[in-house]
């Protein structure tokens, strides 16, 4: 098969975003040693009219759904563990009235087990073209068996709703958790290396306005921060500003709602700990 324009496209964009450390950690999901794929994927994708193998074309599908899932935005939801497959999925969308054509269903890592439920816009489409559509314009959802973790990223109204019921539907005690200040605070006190810390500047607190929110950044806030306090003319208190909304460290980015940003699988144990 060969690739369209519109999957070298999305494909060349989602590669172009990539970090050094999640193509090392997506090569090791597929037990790839060191950058041997990483540089071989812009001769691939300048290639227009390569050819490629149902099972190559897989993997290189799955490596970019891996990435997707690593950098975006998702929303959390627990359940009872359960065994899922594959087969219950489709079957279930399928008696929901939804099409083959609609929908797919990836296996995206074996260690954790993770598998990817995308729904598309429209009908009547082909592998090839199902890869080819961005990220913002489909609805997926992500399934941790081991974990009990379902995550999800709707951007459609009624048919993106209609798919989260169903899918949903097939869990048991299924329960929406949502990011609070109080597990934003307990991560950042428990976790050393934090990266990025926002606080919510509160004028009934501050006693003062004029700006809405601090940004904290850096490879070791938490150090900065105590470097400042050990200064007599500079002091940062924290809770003299207003409530801690969003925490980035190596592994997990949370903020207020129901919102996380997965780094790397270490940060699905980090995001159980807190919820």
């Amino acid at each position: 098969m060969k690739l369209k324009i519109e999957t070298l496209r999305r494909f060349t964009e989602c590669l172009t975003d990539i970090n050094e450390d999640l193509i090392q950690l997506i090569n090791k999901q597929y037990g790839i040693q060191g950058d041997e794929f990483s540089p071989i994927f812009p001769k691939i994708l300048s290639e227009t009219g390569r050819e490629f193998t149902s099972k190559d074309f897989q993997k290189l599908w799955s490596y970019i759904e891996l990435a997707e899932f690593h950098k975006n935005w998702l929303s959390i939801s627990l359940y009872e563990k359960d065994k899922i497959t594959i087969s219950t999925i489709r079957s279930q969308l399928k008696n929901a009235g939804f099409s083959s054509s609609q929908f797919s269903v990836l296996n995206l890592s074996e260690s954790p087990k993770m598998l990817a439920i995308i729904l598309y816009p429209g009908k009547a489409r082909n592998t090839a073209t199902k890869a080819s559509v961005h990220y913002n314009f489909r609805d997926t959802m992500y399934v941790l068996p081991t974990y009990g973790i379902l995550l999800s990223k709707i951007n459609s109204d009624e048919a993106g709703k209609k798919f989260q019921t169903n899918v949903e539907s097939l869990f048991k005690k299924i329960k929406p958790k949502r990011v609070k200040t109080l597990n934003i605070s307990k991560f950042y006190n428990d976790t050393m290396m934090i990266n990025k810390l926002t606080v919510n500047a509160i004028f009934q607190i501050t006693g003062f306005d004029g700006f809405e929110a601090i940004n904290f950044v850096g490879h070791h806030v938490k150090k900065g921060l105590y470097g400042l306090n050990k200064r007599q003319d500079i002091r940062v208190n924290l809770d003299g500003i207003g409530p801690r909304v969003a925490v980035s460290g190596e592994n997990i980015e949370l903020k207020i709602g129901p919102n996380v940003r997965i780094k790397n699988f270490k940060g699905i144990d980090e995001l159980l700990e807190i919820l």
